[in-house]
Parts: C-alpha cells; structure tokens; sequence
C-alpha cells in the first residue's frame, strides 16, 4: 500500500511557496499603494527681511505623501553648519518667514521636502543680513593681560539690542558683545543676541595651554569731566585652569 505522507513535503512546499509569492505580491501592492514620486521644488526668492530674519517664496509640484519639510539656512556653502527652519504646513506654493539669523552675514539656503521614498532639494540661493550696528565711538584698547599693547578700535551699538560691539578684537570674526547698565554703570559680557553670556573665546592661541577665554566680573564704565573709559575685569582662563584676573581697559 503506497503512503501519501510521502507526497506531503512536496504538496506543503508547493503550498508554501505558492502562499510566499502571494504574500510577495501583497507586500507589492502595498508599496506601490504608498510610493508618491518626489515633487520638483523650486525656490523662486530668498531674502533678507530685516538684520536677524529672512523671506522665503517657494512652488511645489506636488504636497501628495511629503512627511516634512522647510527651510536649510547655513553660512557654510557647503551646509556642514545648517539649520532647519521646518514648515508648519504644506502648500503647492507659498511665502514664509524665518527668524533668529545674525546681521552682517552671508547665508546660504535651500529648500528640503521629505516622503516615504527620500528627500529632494531645491537650488541654492544665498543673501546676506543687514547690519543692526553703527559706529558709536572710536577708542583706545589697552591689553594688560597677554600682550601688554595698545590699539585702536570702532565701538559699535545696535541700538534695537542695546548691544556694544568691538569686531575682530583678537582674532577676525571673534567679536566682543557688552551691555552697560545705564544706572548701576556695570558691564556685562553677552552672545551675539544680547543674552547674557559665561565667557568670551578670545581667538587667543597660547602655545602650551590651547584657547584662551575670559570671564567678566565686576567690569564697569566710569565717566566723568575729565576721562571716560571701560574696565574690562577679565579672569584669564583655558582649559587647564585661570592665570588670574587682568584688566584690560577701553578709552574714549
């Protein structure tokens, strides 16, 4: 008498793979079910609005299946530094505002749109922020800390952050941002926004200990009939530990 369990590993594996190519075919149906092409975006303006923000106008092909998407500004051409301004909702076309940019900079941007199947961009564009600050004073820096010099430099004032600012003090693009408080005359050290700030990086190199920065305690503006000037009560400070508090001086 012939068994059948002998034909049934060849029927379960037919089955088997008759229900595989099923379940093939399932999935592929369900993918084609969700695969959208990605839009064409095209950035049609990109400008500056005011020294800290900026105005993008933009068309899509398509919004049909985009997860997200918005703006990449970055002042690196390349967007290694890159910030991502998403967008709140999706139009076929548009114009949006970004803000938080720093004046007196070159921007690079470009759209991004993301889906299920990737991510397209745009061209890039580029534009460069206003300036906030005018010429305040020009004056004296005495360094008593490191070189034991004197030079002379532009003190600048953004009247809409009442902000100071001396560009380049030690090295390009390293600028020094202060407050004065208009009553108690204290001077505070701050970021680029005007928020306070815990140090300064000078620009400084030195040759046993790396990057010098400083600290600010106590500096104050003093004026009176005779000599008006900023004590800069700067702790010099790198990584390793403070060479003290030396003040540096800024003569009207």
């Amino acid at each position: 008498m012939k068994s059948i369990f002998k034909y049934f590993p060849v029927i379960a594996l037919a089955f088997a793979a008759t229900s595989c190519n099923d379940l093939i075919d399932d999935k592929e149906d369900i993918d084609s079910m969700y695969e959208v092409a990605l839009p064409t975006v095209q950035m049609s303006s990109l400008k500056a609005l005011t020294y800290s923000s900026a105005e993008v106008s933009y068309s899509c092909s398509s919004i049909e299946g985009l997860a997200s998407g918005g703006l990449q500004i970055a002042t690196k051409e390349d967007f290694s530094d890159a910030k991502f301004y998403e967008f709140d909702s999706f139009e076929t076309s548009g114009t949006v505002t970004v803000s938080g940019l720093s004046d007196d900079t070159k921007y690079y941007g470009r759209l991004f749109f993301s889906s299920f199947n990737g991510t397209v961009f745009s061209e890039t564009m580029q534009f460069t922020t206003p300036s906030v600050y005018s010429l305040f004073k020009k004056a004296n820096y005495i360094d008593n800390a490191f070189f034991g010099e004197q030079w002379d430099v532009e003190v600048e004032y953004a009247e809409p952050l009442n902000l100071y600012r001396i560009k380049s003090l030690y090295e390009e693009g390293l600028h020094l941002y202060f407050q004065i408080d208009g009553e108690t005359k204290a001077v505070s050290i701050c970021d680029a926004t005007g928020a306070p700030a815990s140090q300064w990086v000078t620009g400084i190199i030195h040759p046993s200990y790396g990057s010098v920065f400083v600290t600010s305690e106590g500096s104050s503006y003093v004026v009176t009939d005779e000599e008006e000037y900023i004590k800069f009560n700067f702790t010099w400070k790198v990584s390793a530990g403070s060479f003290g508090v030396m003040p540096c001086y800024l003569v009207y």
